[in-house]
């Protein structure tokens, strides 16, 4: 906790006591202000930032322990689980099996936008960090994705085969899939949909059973 301050601090004052040579014609004084300042919002930035991680974090705890918050997320995951048919809910780290194993079915996604490639087609990637895989998501508009940073709690239909992307000559086949329903998260992987809700019941990459 206070290895980072006392860093900091030493380079701060390393940085105010470095000679400063005839030649560069720079004023020390003004120098060290400048140095000072600059660090000082460093200091206050870091801080800051870390402050407003603590408190989202500690917000995201205080769900996911409400049993009350649970049980009303529980009946609202499995009425849109129940209402699109979801066959299995895939990991980012078995993307690559998503065709050929689950072609034809109906599958749920935790994903973000890369980007739009036309009207109503979209290349998505995991909203898990560094997983790049992407996929092709037709049927979508960009209101179905407000921007790149949001993730999105996707339902879409495995088609029967890779396709290229459209508009583009001697394109890369990509496993493609159809949009069915979606929702936009507002906390990180879609916690405020899935807090609650264990790993077992999920059953990740597995048939799931609906209740």
């Amino acid at each position: 906790m206070y290895k980072k301050p006392f860093f900091l601090l030493c380079t701060l004052l390393s940085l105010m006591t470095a000679p400063v040579f005839a030649d560069d014609q720079i004023d020390r004084a003004t120098t060290e202000n400048d140095w000072a300042s600059r660090w000082l919002d460093v200091l206050k930035k870091t801080y800051g930032a870390e402050d407003q991680v603590s408190d989202s974090t500690e917000k995201e705890n205080t769900l996911v322990e409400d049993p009350q918050t649970q049980a009303e997320n529980r009946k609202r995951f499995y009425e849109f689980c129940n209402k699109n048919g979801i066959d299995a809910w895939i990991p980012a780290d078995q993307w690559y099996g998503i065709y050929p194993y689950w072609k034809g079915k109906t599958v749920g996604l935790i994903v973000r936008l890369n980007r739009m490639t036309t009207r109503d087609s979209a290349l998505i990637q995991p909203a898990a960090p560094r997983v790049t895989q992407d996929l092709q998501l037709t049927g979508v508009t960009p209101d179905d994705f407000p921007d790149d940073q949001h993730s999105i709690l996707l339902v879409a239909k495995v088609h029967d085969s890779r396709e290229p992307l459209p508009n583009i000559y001697d394109s890369l086949l990509f496993t493609t899939l159809s949009r069915i329903d979606s929702r936009v998260c507002e906390q990180r992987d879609c916690r405020d949909w899935l807090m609650g809700i264990s790993d077992q019941e999920i059953n990740w990459g597995k048939p799931f059973s609906p209740r």
